[in-house]
């Protein structure tokens, strides 16, 4: 037996010993999250795992020889967990200790624009989103301008669609302030990715002012010099997405440029992006490994055809996927399906064998090692996850099934969710039976419109062919209507996976895959019969909302004011929503942050609705109401469990009962507050819900000693000890 481990087992220790100094790390400096704690279970049955099987697989082996192997493993997997540790720890921590001065300070920023502008809609209208690294100010001081050097990475929104590329140099007047999150649970959250990508701050509408020079210098050449490939590429990208919106109907032009380039979601309907979430082909709108995979099939075929050298195939086939890439953008599913495809092309042109598992691993390693928080960006994971599905299960859990072409689309459905099943219950709070249908039927429509799309952009260059155009419009407007009827056919919300279930969960897919794959004699029978075990598994939580009454208080966190939800669990399922649109309509991210907080329990609508101070005309305050609600706004309900009434000058007053009491005060008239606070511990066993945090020390007095502080996010608030604000944390879930 040789002294080092085999390279398949070098490649697994060291991808889970970097995940497990990456979740040391995160859990280190605080900043946990569901989906921390999830790649550390995961980590550590992977460990046990691979440790465990090859010591079953050489018990035959001397002790020594097999303990020497072990603690190779071991050895390794420690080296790697101090590198994913240090290394993750040194970029959260220079990312928080290297906090701009700047912040909060109005000014003439000098910037130079790092990636290609983006069109994004906000309240304010049409904005132009980029990001770019400030190279020095202009501020105000004792009534004369004084330039000050400055650096820092932020992005920046300025109004409308002006003429700027990717490598420009302006001067952007505004306000550069610190990130906003707003932590909740079932919710996606953006402080990792922006750490990971070093953005520090946010420049919201921004006035251009006008450009500027530097002096050219060997560094600042080639980095103009590759901007400028870059801001050209990016005309390339909108002369694609042009394409689209000149030869199809406006009612698809933005899907089929989507799907083709990736990333609009800003431009799609709100409808579309819905409706592609909800029967779980969402991925296809980003660019993805199956964009990549097909276009490596395109190019395959045609060189093929043409009968050229294998060093030339490849370098051609290299250079055609890097400027694909290159448009389209670099996210971690690109880079992590342009790695493996390259590093396929490449053995084969050498005349080995190629291993896809050993490509995912070397492309996943090296993506941690240049970026460690990759491993909790939802993208990397859910790309990662389902690739390493579809490569270590797919052969197997096609034996469940009778062999035929559509045994083998279920079975790569099923091998590509199994690992990551978990994580899309908790963030897509969707049971995805439908997810098959629509994979099946619709999926392989995508792919061909998809390709269809790419081809036609590039005739376009020569002529206009007319009747392929019309035909891909066709294949899009086909696409549109099945997947409306999939989706028709009904949807099951449910809660997510507490983290002792999805610790069962993969003990159950280790058993699962230990039957299918190293026991002898199969069973097919029992096999099929565990399987259908796990799915009963991955039900639990939606049976149990049923089975087990429990009241809950969802706060939710939105910058408009204090709402929050109410549910009670068991076999009569309740929900009711409160909202405070005093200061106006709630905005399109508010309302689907409402929306997640439902589909998150488990509920697809509210029993009612309770606005104060609702005005006609609230657009996203009515939406609410109409398409997630059984019934109009309410004004006053009494149930065993639920009261609210509505007083004239004070607004709603809202008492919960459960094992204990929520109570939420109405608010003074005239009484102008940011805050509602939850009591969640006194001597009568009652939580209260206030409206000004003055009476924080009203109840400190009177014994209450841990509280909840609704936060609007639009002022600090000083953390005391057993003070708790909603946003800044996942876990925001009262049960009474």
């Amino acid at each position: 037996m040789k002294r080092l481990p085999k390279p398949i087992d070098l490649g697994i220790t060291s991808v889970l010993g970097m995940l497990l100094g990456i979740c040391m790390s995160l859990y280190e400096n605080e900043i946990h999250t569901y989906l921390m704690y999830w790649l550390s279970i995961i980590t550590i049955f992977g460990i046990l795992g691979i440790i465990g099987l090859r010591g079953y697989e050489q018990r035959n082996e001397h002790m020594y020889k097999m303990m020497r192997y072990v603690m190779g493993l071991v050895g390794i997997i420690s080296v790697f967990t101090a590198i994913g540790y240090v290394h993750t720890d040194r970029v959260i921590t220079h990312y928080f200790e290297d906090r701009p001065f700047y912040y909060g300070a109005d000014g003439a920023y000098y910037v130079q624009l790092t990636s290609n502008p983006q069109s994004t809609v906000t309240l304010d209208g049409i904005m132009t989103m980029v990001d770019a690294d400030v190279e020095g100010m202009d501020i105000d001081k004792n009534g004369a301008t004084e330039h000050v050097p400055a650096k820092g990475s932020i992005r920046i929104y300025v109004p409308g669609e002006p003429p700027i590329h990717m490598g420009d140099r302006y001067v952007i007047r505004g306000t550069v302030k610190g990130f906003t999150y707003y932590e909740q649970s079932g919710s996606l959250s953006m402080k990792t990715r922006h750490i990971n990508d070093g953005l520090q701050g946010n420049l919201y509408q921004g006035t251009i002012e006008g450009p500027y020079t530097v002096e050219k210098t060997l560094g600042t050449w080639i980095a103009d010099t590759g901007y400028v490939l870059g801001a050209y590429l990016d005309r390339v990208h909108h002369w694609v997405a042009q394409q689209f919106e000149e030869n199809l109907d406006p009612s698809i032009a933005s899907l089929g440029s989507s799907l083709v380039l990736g990333g609009q979601y800003a431009m799609l309907p709100e409808t579309m992006v819905k409706l592609f979430s909800e029967t779980g082909l969402i991925h296809i709108l980003s660019v993805s490994g199956s964009h990549i995979a097909l276009l490596f099939l395109i190019i395959s075929i045609v060189l093929q055809r043409v009968h050229l050298r294998k060093g030339v195939e490849f370098s051609i086939t290299c250079a055609l996927i890097l400027l694909y890439c290159t448009i389209v953008g670099w996210s971690p599913p690109v880079l992590r399906s342009a790695m493996m495809g390259l590093l396929s092309g490449y053995v084969v042109m050498h005349g080995g064998m190629y291993r896809a598992l050993h490509a995912l691993l070397l492309s996943a390693l090296c993506l941690l090692l240049w970026k460690p928080l990759f491993a909790v960006d939802i993208s990397f994971v859910l790309s990662f996850g389902s690739t390493l599905g579809i490569i270590g299960l797919y052969p197997y859990v096609y034996r469940l099934f009778p062999p035929n072409p559509i045994s083998k689309g279920v079975a790569l459905c099923i091998s590509a969710q199994v690992l990551i099943f978990p994580i899309e219950l908790y963030y897509f709070h969707i049971l995805s039976f439908l997810s098959i249908i629509s994979n099946l039927i619709v999926g392989p429509l995508l792919d061909i419109a998809i390709i269809a799309g790419l081809f036609l952009s590039i005739l376009n260059l020569v002529f206009t062919f007319t009747l392929g155009w019309s035909l891909l419009g066709f294949i899009l407007k086909a696409s549109m209507s099945l997947l409306f009827a999939i989706r028709n056919l009904g949807l099951l919300w449910s809660p997510p996976m507490p983290l002792w279930l999805v610790a069962v969960w993969y003990l159950g897919v280790a058993y699962i895959y230990w039957l299918l794959a190293l026991k002898e004699p199969i069973c097919v029978a029992w096999n099929r019969m565990a399987s259908i075990a796990l799915l009963v598994v991955g039900m639990l939580p939606l049976l149990l909302s049923y089975v087990k009454p429990t009241v809950q208080v969802v706060p939710i966190a939105i910058s408009s004011g204090p709402a929050f939800m109410v549910c009670k669990t068991g076999f009569h399922k309740e929900a009711y929503l409160y909202i405070d649109a005093k200061n106006g309509d709630i905005s399109p991210r508010a309302m689907k942050q409402c929306v997640d907080a439902l589909h998150h329990r488990g509920f697809s609508r509210w029993n009612g609705v309770f606005v104060e101070g609702y005005q006609k005309g609230y657009t996203h305050v009515d939406t609410l109401e109409h398409l997630y609600s059984k019934g109009q706004a309410g004004k006053e309900l009494t149930l065993d469990w639920l009261s609210v009434q509505l007083h004239t000058k004070a607004g709603y007053e809202i008492i919960v009962t459960g094992h204990r009491k929520f109570h939420f005060h109405p608010r003074k008239e005239g009484e102008k507050v940011q805050e509602i606070v939850y009591n969640t511990k006194r001597e009568t066993n009652t939580i209260y819900g206030l409206t000004a945090s003055n009476q924080l020390l009203h109840y400190q007095e009177r014994g209450a000693m841990h509280f909840i502080v609704w936060n609007t996010l639009h002022s600090q608030f000083d953390v005391e000890e057993g003070v708790y604000i909603v946003g800044s944390d996942e876990n925001n879930v009262v049960t009474l």
